[in-house]
């Protein structure tokens, strides 16, 4: 294991040792793929409400600024169908997530969030294979080089 990855286990269970949880790493699947424990769903779930409402209004603030740079260069539909669709969504997100709210779930409903967070950024990066006939020529020139 490189020291990267060991610096990234250690940050995440920063918040298990506080509580006095043990955390073991799990098989193919990644540390803490199986969140299992109440406290340490409820000490990953408080770490994230401190961070994912702050990403979600610089994300909304990103948004606004290009419609309005592009306002006159865009069509309709890009400076303001999918915009106002962009920023409820995010202001919807940023409000689910904040710390009071997500004190007062319960841990089942904490580690339901959890998965669905999980999947919907694994959605959003989308597969890190090349898929067509381009990106596998050019794997397969890559692995040939010297």
């Amino acid at each position: 294991m490189g020291p990267m990855r060991s610096a990234i286990w250690r940050a995440a269970r920063r918040p298990a040792r506080m509580l006095g949880v043990r955390v073991r790493r799990s098989g193919s699947n990644g540390p803490l793929s199986h969140i299992t424990d109440r406290r340490l769903t409820q000490a990953y779930a408080t770490n994230l409400a401190h961070r994912l409402p702050l990403l979600y209004c610089v994300v909304l603030f990103n948004v606004v600024v290009l419609t309005l740079s592009f306002a006159s260069l865009a069509p309709v539909a890009l400076t303001l169908v999918l915009p106002v669709l962009l920023v409820s969504a995010l202001l919807s997100r940023a409000l689910y997530w904040l710390p009071r709210r997500v004190a007062e779930r319960p841990a089942s409903k904490m580690r339901s969030d959890l998965r669905r967070l999980k999947m919907l950024l694994i959605g959003a990066a989308g597969e890190s294979r090349p898929r067509t006939e381009v990106g596998a020529a050019f794997r397969d020139q890559q692995r040939r080089a010297p």
